[in-house]
């Protein structure tokens, strides 16, 4: 009798462990804005420039549990991002957020002070 209450709480336990681990999974796991984005051009006052003639990187990569990781010209940053209606919100360790447009055709964008920036993913 004994081993069978103990064969009963060890597979309870099984069950308990897998269902927590299913529980714990990513977020954002079926997100289309999951994966790598690049920075590919720019537009200030009807001026369009090739980002890569700006700066040599601007990217992101959107994680499926809710972290960023950001390299602009080879400064490492990270942070989280949330999923809006419009795109998306991405917040660094210092609390400062930027919103990501979606522009309807598979990209986002982002304006700031004027400068359009266009994110295309990779």
């Amino acid at each position: 009798m004994k081993n069978k209450l103990i064969l009963a709480l060890a597979v309870c336990l099984s069950v308990m462990a897998f269902c927590l681990v299913g529980c714990g999974g990513d977020k954002y796991a079926d997100s289309p804005y999951v994966g790598d984005w690049a920075a590919t051009t720019a537009e200030y006052e009807g001026m369009s420039v090739d980002v890569a003639e700006v700066m040599s990187t601007f990217e992101l990569t959107l994680n499926a549990d809710g972290s960023v990781d950001v390299v602009v010209d080879g400064e490492n940053a990270t942070g989280e991002w949330e999923e809006t209606e419009s795109g998306v919100i991405v917040t660094d360790n210092t609390d400062e957020s930027i919103e990501f447009t979606d522009d309807g055709n598979g990209g986002l964008t982002i304006d700031q002070d004027g400068v359009v920036i266009h994110f295309e993913k990779q």
